[in-house]
């Protein structure tokens, strides 16, 4: 969703964004692991909540409608490839050349030759 959570969408992609820009910097031993990146989902008053609210005279403001069980959150369990998003193989390409880093590889990559444990 990224209409009405596009902010903590955002701030998901650009720490994302910041890891990555840290670890290209590190050298060339370096191999970048691809992110992934929490999926966002609005948890909204359906109509009916919402009338009862303004019925009741609660409805006072934008600010009514959102608690914590209404907010955008992170939906568990749920996530997306960075490659899914960008050209994964094209960044760690210019990253090899820019920064010189030794590569990159999918969470299955890593997983696989990692025995599957950090």
């Amino acid at each position: 969703v990224l209409g009405p959570c596009r902010e903590l969408f955002s701030n998901l992609l650009m720490d994302a964004l910041e890891i990555l820009q840290m670890s290209s910097f590190q050298g060339p031993h370096v191999t970048l692991v691809e992110p992934f990146i929490a999926n966002a989902v609005w948890r909204k008053y359906d109509q009916g909540e919402a009338d009862k609210l303004k019925a009741a005279g609660k409805a006072k403001s934008i600010y009514s409608f959102w608690k914590e069980e209404t907010s955008c959150g992170l939906r568990h369990a749920s996530a997306t490839r960075f490659g899914n998003l960008f050209d994964w193989p094209a960044l760690v390409r210019w990253l090899r050349g820019a920064r010189g880093i030794r590569g990159g590889v999918s969470w299955h990559e890593f997983a696989a030759a990692t025995g599957g444990s950090l």
